[in-house]
C-alpha cells in the first residue's frame, strides 16, 4: 500500500535542503514530495493467542528532509476488537540516500479466535497525513488432503519429487522446520526442498495466498545414499504455533547399487560352488587316487630296478620298460579322467565299477611285471660261462623274460613265476629256445558317453547359474532402498545358498533350484 505526498523539489546539497525545509515549515508550506508505503500490508498473528506483539513496517522513499522529523502512526479501529496500541518508541533505519524504514511495535489484545479483518492506519509525516489500509489475520493453514502413503521410493534420478499434500491458505512463511529420518547412514535434512504447486518452484519458505496450494518435497540431485530412511518431517508457519508432523519413508537405490548386488550374488554363487562342489569333488578325487598312488609307486620302483641293470643289458629289456612306462601313463589323473573313472570338479561321480575293474587289471599286470623284473635281476646274479653255441647267456635269458609280459594274457603272476623259473634254469646248462615277441595292445580311447555327460553337466551348471542370479535379483536386489552393506552381504549369502539370511521373500535358493534341474550338488 502506498500514498504519494506532493512532489518534492529537485535534490540539492543537504545543508541547503535543510534550510529550505525549515523556511517552508515556518511559512506553513508543504515539505518536499515523499512516498509512504506498507511493504507487508497483512500482519499475520499467531493462531490461538488472545494477545500478540507484532512489528509494523513502514517505508518512506524520496524524502531527504522527511526522515528527520518523527513519523507517527495511529490505528483507526473499525471495531472494538481486537484492540491495537501503537508503541511510542519506533525504530528508524536508513535504507538509502533518500529512503528510510520505520518499525512500529503494535500491541494487540482481545484477539478473536478466527480473525481476518481489514483496518486503516493514519500515517503522519511532518505536517502531512495519509491513511493506508492493512489487514490483521490469525487464520492458520489447514491440511485438506494428505498423501495416502508415506513411502517414497527413489531410483537414481527417477522419483525425486513426492507430493506432501494440499493446504488451505493464507499462511505466512510455510517452511520445512526439520526432519528426523533413521536409516543406515545419517540423513541430512538439507537434502530436502519444499516446493509449492510445482516441483520446479522450490524455496526455503513460502507465503501462501488464500485458497488451496499443493506442497511437494524434492530430493536434491546430489543425494546418493542408498538405503531406507524412515521417520517424520515437520512443517511449520508463522501463522501456525504448532508444527505439522508428516510420516515419511524414503527408499533410495540406483542401477549401480543393484548391479553391484548382482555381482555379489555371482560371487556368492562361485563361493558356494567352490565349497559345496569343487572342494568335495577334489576330496573324492584324492580318495580315488589313493590306490593309484600305491600302484604308481610300485611301478616306479620296478622302473628304477631296470635302470640299475648293467649298461650292456639295458637294451635287452626294452619291452618291459615300455610296459612299465605305459602303465605309469595310464595311472595319471588325465588318463583316468579320459576314461571317465574319476569324479569331476563339476560334480560328476565317475564310473566306480569300471574304475574298480581297471584297478584290478592294473594290479594283476603290475604283480606279474614285478615277478618278471625280479627274474631279470636274479638272472644277472647267476654265474654263467659263454660257449660258442650260447655266446651271451644273460642276453638270451633277459630277452626271454622281456617277452613274458606280452605272452601271458591275461596277466597272471603265478604263470609268470613258473615261466621265470624255467628261463632261469636254462642258465645252468647251455640251452637256447628263442621265442618271438608279441605285439603290445593299442591304448583305449575315451568313450563317447563321457563327452555327452560332460556336455550335459556344463549346460546344467549354466542354467543353475542363470536362474540363481535372476531369482536372487528379484528377491534381493530389485527392492526400494537397495545398496547398503547389509544388502550386499545378504546377496553373498544368497548366492552361497543360505536363504535364511534374506527376508524370506521367496523359498527358492540355489540348492533347491539345482535339485529341480537335477544338477548334482555334492
Amino acid at each position: 500500500m502506498t500514498a504519494t505526498l506532493p512532489r518534492r523539489f529537485p535534490s540539492m546539497p543537504a545543508i541547503a535542503v535543510s534550510a529550505i525545509a525549515a523556511l517552508l515549515s515556518l511559512l506553513g508550506l508543504p515539505l518536499s514530495a515523499a512516498t509512504v508505503s506498507l511493504p507487508e500490508p497483512t500482519l499475520y498473528l499467531p493462531a490461538g493467542l488472545a494477545t500478540a506483539d507484532v512489528l509494523l513496517h513502514v517505508h518512506v522513499a524520496g524524502a531527504e528532509a522527511e526522515c528527520a522529523p518523527a513519523l507517527t502512526v495511529k490505528d483507526l479501529a473499525p471495531a472494538p476488537l481486537p484492540q491495537v496500541a501503537v508503541g511510542e518508541t519506533p525504530l528508524k533505519v536508513p535504507s538509502g540516500p533518500t529512503d528510510c524504514d520505520w518499525y512500529f511495535p503494535l500491541k494487540l489484545t482481545n484477539i478473536p479466535p478466527k480473525l481476518t479483518q481489514e483496518r486503516h492506519l493514519e500515517l503522519t509525516l511532518g505536517k502531512t497525513s495519509r491513511v493506508l489500509p492493512y489487514v490483521l489475520a490469525n487464520q492458520s493453514f489447514a491440511w485438506t488432503v494428505k498423501s495416502s502413503s508415506s513411502a517414497w521410493p527413489v531410483r537414481g534420478a527417477t522419483g525425486r519429487t513426492w507430493q506432501l499434500g494440499v493446504v488451505e491458505g493464507p499462511a505466512q512463511r510455510v517452511r520445512l522446520a526439520f526432519c528426523r529420518l533413521d536409516g543406515p547412514m545419517p540423513f541430512d535434512c538439507g537434502q530436502l526442498q519444499l516446493c509449492v504447486d510445482s516441483p520446479d518452484l522450490c524455496k526455503p519458505a513460502f507465503d501462501l495466498p488464500k485458497g488451496r496450494s499443493t506442497l511437494f518435497l524434492k530430493l536434491k540431485d546430489g543425494f546418493q545414499q542408498p538405503g531406507t530412511y524412515d521417520g517424520n518431517v515437520f512443517l511449520t508457519a508463522d501463522t501456525r504455533p504448532e508444527s505439522e508432523t508428516l510420516p515419511l519413508k524414503i527408499s533410495y537405490t540406483s542401477w549401480r547399487w543393484q548391479l553391484l548386488g548382482i555381482v555379489c550374488i555371482l560371487v556368492g554363487v562361485v563361493l558356494g560352488w567352490f565349497v559345496t562342489v569343487y572342494a568335495r569333488a577334489r576330496i573324492l578325487r584324492d580318495r580315488a587316487l589313493f590306490a593309484v598312488a600305491a600302484l604308481g609307486q610300485t611301478a616306479q620302483k620296478l622302473r628304477q630296478d631296470l635302470e640299475s641293470l648293467p649298461p650292456g643289458h639295458a637294451g635287452q629289456v626294452h619291452a618291459t620298460k615300455t610296459a612299465l612306462d605305459d602303465l605309469l601313463a595310464s595311472l595319471s589323473p588325465s588318463a583316468l579322467d579320459g576314461q571317465g573313472f574319476l569324479p569331476t570338479v563339476f560334480g560328476g561321480a565317475g564310473d566306480a565299477a569300471a574304475y574298480q575293474t581297471f584297478l584290478t587289471g592294473v594290479g594283476n599286470r603290475l604283480a606279474m611285471l614285478k615277478v618278471i623284473v625280479g627274474g631279470m635281476v636274479t638272472a644277472l646274479t647267476i654265474p654263467v660261462t659263454p660257449t660258442p653255441a650260447d655266446p651271451d647267456p644273460y642276453g638270451r635269458a633277459l630277452q626271454a623274460l622281456d617277452r613274458l609280459d606280452a605272452n601271458i594274457q591275461p596277466p597272471s603272476a603265478d604263470i609268470a613265476r613258473t615261466q621265470v623259473q624255467q628261463i632261469l634254469a636254462t642258465l645252468l646248462p647251455p640251452a637256447a629256445a628263442p621265442v618271438g615277441m608279441a605285439a603290445s595292445p593299442a591304448p583305449p580311447t575315451p568313450e563317447s558317453l563321457r563327452i555327452d555327460i560332460e556336455r550335459i553337466g556344463w549346460a546344467s551348471w549354466v542354467a543353475w547359474l542363470v536362474i540363481t542370479v535372476v531369482v536372487g535379483y528379484l528377491a534381493q536386489v530389485d527392492k526400494a532402498g537397495f545398496g547398503t552393506p547389509a544388502d550386499f552381504f545378504v546377496c553373498l549369502l544368497w548366492g552361497f545358498g543360505i536363504p535364511a539370511a534374506g527376508q524370506q521373500l521367496t523359498q527358492l535358493t540355489p540348492a533347491t533350484i539345482a535339485t529341480t534341474l537335477k544338477v548334482p550338488v555334492i
